[in-house]
């Protein structure tokens, strides 16, 4: 989470996926889905049945980490894969920017960097069906997650470029929190964060933001907290939420070419939702991702 002002904002984002998944596309009942990925021997695996996205993902316990801190760390595990599970080979932004101009890609495409995660879809619905405690002893914590994967209509825009940044992947509790954001074309800026509950909290613009002022010029770096929220005293600083020892967070950064957007968005399925509801081509987005430990 992150606080601003003595507010609370919270900011989300997870780890980079590790381990490898199989992705089978079939029809079963979802007792046998749950008893298939329970069996199945990698530390992370998808199926794809019925509409659903299935996928069990593994988070490996640090020796201060609790159960809940565990439980967490496995949904974001799995968030990234259903979110990467069309394209099962890592691929680099440059090799995704020559297949679209080269007319070769389309919404089944995804991109993972080292911190940046794009996706040409979004996650709906999400249940987390159940928890596999079974090798704690071995520091081991699983969770089966059930989903559904929309793609967003239409193709991007290949010169529509974000390069976002956080100033660490891992804080810890009370840093100071920065976040550079560089476009290549221009467009208003949108920074949500979702919380590892699932709940949405805008971070920029906020309500010392002046209208209009959200714009982001193309090939002009900008950087939040911005000049005019310092000089009112606003930072942002990573906070962990009541009774948690860690949080795994996502932050969601859209350009679009629309102001006023995602107004009344209160969960990660709303916002998601809101994409839907544009066309490819009118905006584009990363999701960054973090983790707050307390002091040792």
């Amino acid at each position: 989470m992150l606080k601003m002002k003595g507010l609370v904002i919270g900011l989300a984002v997870a780890a980079v996926i590790s381990g490898k998944a199989f992705a089978g596309k079939t029809d079963m009942p979802e007792s046998l889905v749950i008893q298939s990925l329970i069996s199945n021997t990698d530390d992370n695996a998808v199926i794809e049945t019925n509409g659903y996205i299935y996928v069990k993902a593994k988070y490996e316990m640090g020796g201060g980490d609790s159960i809940d801190t565990a439980k967490k760390g496995a949904t974001a595990k799995a968030i990234e894969l259903i979110l990467g599970m069309k394209d099962q080979k890592a691929q680099h932004y440059t090799d995704i920017f020559k297949k679209m101009k080269a007319g070769e890609s389309d919404a089944s495409t995804f991109v993972f960097t080292s911190q940046n995660l794009v996706s040409l879809g979004v996650i709906t619905e999400q249940k987390l069906l159940k928890t596999l405690e079974d090798k704690l002893k071995d520091r081991e914590y699983s969770v089966i997650i059930k989903a559904v994967y929309q793609p967003i209509e239409g193709s991007g825009d290949p010169l529509f470029f974000i390069d976002a940044s956080m100033s660490k992947s891992f804080y810890i509790e009370n840093e100071a929190v920065q976040i550079r954001i560089n476009v290549q074309k221009t467009g208003f800026l949108y920074v949500f964060s979702i919380s590892d509950d699932g709940i949405v909290y805008p971070v920029y613009p906020h309500n010392y933001t002046k209208p209009g002022q959200n714009v982001i010029d193309a090939g002009k770096e900008f950087k939040l907290p911005t000049k005019e929220d310092m000089s009112k005293g606003i930072n942002y600083i990573a906070s962990i939420p009541v009774g948690q020892t860690s949080a795994y967070e996502y932050l969601k950064i859209i350009v679009a070419d629309k102001a006023n957007l995602f107004t009344g968005a209160k969960t990660y399925e709303d916002l998601n939702k809101w994409l839907t509801r544009l066309k490819r081509d009118e905006f584009e987005y990363v999701d960054l991702g973090y983790v707050i430990h307390k002091p040792k």
